[in-house]
């Protein structure tokens, strides 16, 4: 798998790791293995990132000859020694945003 794109900024570089901002994220991938007249294919990828979480994404082909049909396979494992910061309660939130 190679990174193609991040919220709409392209990386053509052939990029296989990636930091991430927590929250919503829309991801573009692409396969490594060619088809047959050579072409990679790209898969959208919406996901909501947890904090202190780091993501293995691979590939899962319908068919060992065929590159075009694809589905993107998630691993999430936690980053020792991370801590995500505390959330704040919605109420706390909005009452100091109309303060402001």
């Amino acid at each position: 798998m190679k990174i193609v794109a991040i919220n709409g900024k392209a990386y053509w570089d052939g990029r296989d790791f990636m930091e991430i901002e927590p929250g919503f994220n829309y991801i573009e991938l692409a396969t490594t293995k060619e088809s047959r007249g050579g072409r990679v294919t790209t898969n959208p990828f919406p996901m909501m990132a947890k904090p202190c979480v780091r993501y293995l994404v691979s590939a899962k082909h319908e068919r060992a000859v065929d590159a075009r049909r694809w589905a993107i396979r998630v691993v999430e494992e936690p980053i020792g020694g991370c801590e995500a910061p505390a959330e704040e309660p919605a109420e706390a939130a909005s009452t100091a945003n109309d303060a402001g």
